[in-house]
C-alpha cells in the first residue's frame, strides 16, 4: 500500500497539473457507505492488520489508524467507498499530504540497531 499510495497520488497530482485542474484528497475510509449510528469501517491493511476509524452519525471522531484485527471491535470490512460519497467529500475535505499510518520498513543505516 506504501509504494502505491505514493505512486497514485504522484500520478494525480501530475495529471491535474498537466490538465490545470484542483486535486482534491480525501479519507476513503470516510466514504464508505454505512446506515448505523456509530460504526468503525476498515480496509485489509496488509500484514495481518487493518486501517480504521471510527464514526458517528457520519463523521469520523477517531482515526484513522492501523491496529490489528483483535485489537478493534465491531468493525464493518469488505466494503468499498462508495463514488458519490467520495465525490462529495472532495468539496468539504482537501487532504494534501497522504496519511501514512505505518513507521517506513525502510531506515537509515545510522538508525538500524
Amino acid at each position: 500500500p506504501y509504494t502505491g499510495l505514493r505512486a497514485g497520488i504522484s500520478f494525480a497530482q501530475a495529471f491535474a497539473w498537466a490538465r490545470n485542474i484542483e486535486v482534491s484528497g480525501v479519507c476513503s475510509l470516510d466514504a464508505i457507505a454505512c446506515t448505523a449510528t456509530e460504526y468503525i469501517a476498515a480496509t485489509d491493511a496488509r500484514r495481518k492488520e487493518i486501517y480504521w476509524a471510527s464514526y458517528k452519525d457520519g463523521v469520523r471522531i477517531l482515526g484513522p489508524t492501523v491496529s490489528k484485527p483483535s485489537e478493534v471491535s465491531d468493525f464493518i470490512i469488505g466494503q468499498y467507498p462508495n463514488l458519490q460519497k467520495l465525490v462529495a467529500l472532495s468539496s468539504s475535505q482537501n487532504i494534501s499530504e497522504p496519511m501514512y499510518l505505518r513507521r517506513p520498513d525502510a531506515v537509515p543505516t545510522a538508525e538500524r540497531t
